[in-house]
């Protein structure tokens, strides 16, 4: 299994509170950075036909439900005559 990569480069954040000798972000810092939305530069993903994947494992379930109805069925029909 993969681990997970770290990143080459130190937090700009980390860097100034390190460089300041604080270890903590003061409340007028925090509130003076405006917020950044993260964005993903990558294909954009496609669905997943679901059916197509399980088909095969559900029909394995399917087959002898239907088998054992019709059976149900055809002892039945023969019970009344």
């Amino acid at each position: 299994m993969g681990a997970l990569s770290q990143p080459s480069q130190p937090h700009p954040d980390d860097t100034a509170a390190a460089a300041a000798g604080t270890s903590g972000h003061t409340a007028s810092a925090d509130s003076a950075k405006a917020p950044t939305v993260r964005t993903i530069n990558g294909p954009a993903a496609e669905p997943i036909d679901a059916l197509s994947l399980g088909g095969n494992a559900m029909l394995k379930r399917l087959v002898p439900l239907l088998g054992g109805l019709v059976l149900l069925l055809l002892i039945l029909r023969r019970r009344k005559n």
